[in-house]
């Protein structure tokens, strides 16, 4: 409010205004003959039918992998696979009415705790959380769940891979590799797209993901 006077307006010379336009023009163009030699792929499918693990394989083939960045959250998402993996064993022990010690359940009480401390719903799997579902996974309760894995829905298609990976997984110096990070899962929505060059030609996947796909 009130009569200060206005900013100055700057002119644009008739020079630089049509070096301006040339440039648009040429990225432009530029733009088109690359559409021209672009393939379009759109890749659609329910949850778990592994549209998420075609993007990373295209990134590792294409696109020169992943950084350490990705990496740090790739660890954090990879224990958190490995969490919830757990959380559904133990609901299936649950279910199934599992017999369970007194041992067990306090060790069940203590994973619980650790679950739901954590920041944002993302692990990081401790020495004493590794001790907990370590001593979890030898019990009777889990191991009877496991063998009936086959049976159960709820159980992620990664429970397997994770089970062998334990023990790296749950190393205070672990780094996912390739295969840890093509096994791991999270709920994505939306659409994600993955530009490559290959063979003078440039490949565009667009992946669309519903609120259920991983």
């Amino acid at each position: 409010m009130g009569s200060g006077a206005s900013a100055p307006v700057q002119r644009v010379s008739s020079a630089e205004a049509t070096r301006r336009n040339t440039e648009i023009d040429q990225q432009l163009l530029v733009d088109k003959q690359e559409e021209k030699i672009t393939f379009k792929l759109l890749l659609l499918g329910g949850s778990e039918s592994g549209k998420s693990t075609i993007a990373k394989q295209m990134r590792i083939i294409h696109l020169n992998g992943f950084g350490e960045t990705d990496l740090i959250n790739y660890r954090f998402l990879v224990h958190s696979n490995l969490v919830e993996l757990f959380t559904q064993l133990i609901s299936a022990a649950t279910r199934l009415k599992a017999h369970m010690d007194d041992e067990t359940k306090r060790l069940i009480t203590a994973f619980n705790a650790f679950r739901k401390s954590a920041l944002f719903g993302s692990h990081e799997i401790n020495d004493q959380a590794k001790y907990v579902i370590d001593k979890l996974w030898a019990s009777s309760a889990i191991q009877g769940v496991y063998e009936r894995r086959e049976e159960i829905t709820s159980l992620p298609d990664n429970t397997d891979y994770l089970i062998e990976r334990f023990d790296q997984i749950c190393r205070s110096d672990y780094i996912p590799n390739q295969q840890d990070i093509l096994y791991s899962r999270i709920a994505t929505t939306g659409v994600h797209e993955i530009r490559f060059p290959f063979n003078n030609r440039f490949f565009r996947y667009d992946l669309s993901f519903s609120l259920s796909d991983t």
